[in-house]
């Protein structure tokens, strides 16, 4: 009997001590932690929760024969899809062409490059933000932007260019001066590379007048100027434009202000209109001679300040047209003389 409870008491003693050891042993939970991104718009299932928002999530997964259960702790980041709109800037100067770039948010995205038709200068260029294209033809460049090679979020854009044109503005203006008896200039556009129409934009010019716009914009025209209301010159600017570039150019023509007019007409008798005699300004020598329409001198002065009343000899002339010649030198050019010569009308 001694025996068996000898037996008994150390089974109880076995049994009792290693439920001591078993409940001082810890139990550590398992961590997983996981990353994962979404698309924006997409949905992720987390362990049958549906997320849709960049966070840090935390969810408890019971493992099976285990004491312990695994702690899974998830970093979800919602991705914006890429923006893939390209634009262009065109550059008129050799080797023309468009500089077309599409917006890189630092991260290395990745690009990809088409165009149609075919353009032989994306050559190399393909995975590039930032491209330098001159297409020979309209042409229509497509681009590919993900967050890396395989697809992710891709997104997509294009942008259509026309071939650049240089343009070099060159016009032709006359006179080179102007003065009193000559108060408009004669314009006409000689310009490269903006004649014509092409790709469905209209090439052509603007013409300006000490800045102001005018309202002809024709390729060959004229304008009346007065520039003493201005200053002493008339600053002609045109505008020459193509599809894709513009330049411009600028003459700056002087205003003479030596005055040498003479009218048309005259009638000896009237009250007023009734004397021939030119309006001058700043001339230093001065000879005017008077002829019929046969050749007869009627009439000659060195003195700008005397009047043909219509006679001579002391006898009245008849009513017909009268041919001048005027000898001079002005103030702006001392040097040499210039000569004049036109037609006058005696009325009675």
């Amino acid at each position: 009997m001694k025996r068996v409870l000898q037996i008994v008491f150390f089974v109880v003693c076995l049994l009792c001590c290693s439920l001591s050891l078993k409940a001082q042993r810890p139990c550590t939970d398992t961590l997983v932690r996981v990353r994962d991104s979404i698309c924006e718009g997409s949905q992720y299932v987390f362990n049958g929760r549906t997320l849709t928002r960049s966070g840090i999530y935390y969810d408890t997964l019971t493992r099976v024969g285990a004491d312990c259960d695994s702690i899974v702790i998830l970093r979800l980041a919602v991705l914006e899809y890429p923006y893939a709109e390209p634009g262009s800037k065109a550059h008129c100067v050799e080797p023309a062409g468009h500089n077309v770039i599409v917006y890189d948010d630092g991260r290395g995205m990745y690009f990809h490059w088409t165009s149609v038709p075919m353009d032989s200068s994306l050559l190399g260029q393909e995975h590039l933000s930032d491209i330098y294209v001159m297409p020979t033809e309209p042409t229509v460049y497509e681009v590919y932007v993900d967050y890396r090679e395989t697809p992710q979020c891709p997104s997509r854009g294009r942008i259509k260019l026309n071939p650049v044109q240089p343009v070099l503005a060159q016009m032709y203006v006359y006179p080179d001066q102007l003065s009193y008896n000559q108060l408009e200039v004669e314009v006409e556009d000689f310009s490269i590379g903006n004649s014509g129409q092409q790709y469905d934009f209209w090439n052509g010019r603007k013409w300006y007048l000490n800045g102001v716009l005018q309202g002809s914009q024709k390729k060959h025209t004229s304008f009346a100027v007065k520039p003493w209301m201005e200053g002493d010159s008339v600053e002609v600017k045109m505008v020459a434009f193509s599809s894709t570039c513009v330049d411009s150019a600028i003459k700056v023509v002087p205003f003479r202000r030596v005055a040498l007019y003479f009218p048309i007409v005259f009638t000896p008798g009237l009250e007023q209109n009734n004397t021939f005699r030119p309006i001058v300004d700043g001339l230093l020598q001065y000879e005017l001679w008077i002829y019929d329409r046969r050749g007869a001198l009627v009439f000659h002065t060195t003195d700008s300040n005397h009047s043909w009343d219509g006679t001579s000899g002391g006898h009245p002339c008849p009513a017909a047209t009268y041919v001048y010649k005027c000898r001079y030198r002005d103030i702006e050019t001392p040097a040499g003389f210039q000569t004049l010569s036109g037609t006058i009308t005696l009325l009675r």
